[in-house]
């Protein structure tokens, strides 16, 4: 979602693993969550407040699964 808009993806899978192709890249540093776009990596957005604490820790926990 990109302003209450559906954004375009693709999904690629397997019958143990999944992934999505994103638009951008996604980096984690503390609390702050950035965003780079690829197609404008200019354009990076960091937003302060995200629930960073639990995306680590789910990305450890899916890592450990598998």
């Amino acid at each position: 979602m990109r302003d209450g808009e559906a954004q375009p993806y693709q999904l690629g899978e397997t019958d143990r693993k999944f992934a999505i192709q994103w638009q951008g890249r996604y980096h984690i540093a503390g609390g702050l969550f950035a965003y780079i776009a690829n197609e404008t990596p200019a354009n990076a957005r960091v937003i302060g407040g995200y629930p960073t604490d639990q995306i680590r820790r789910t990305i450890e926990r899916l890592r450990q699964a598998s």
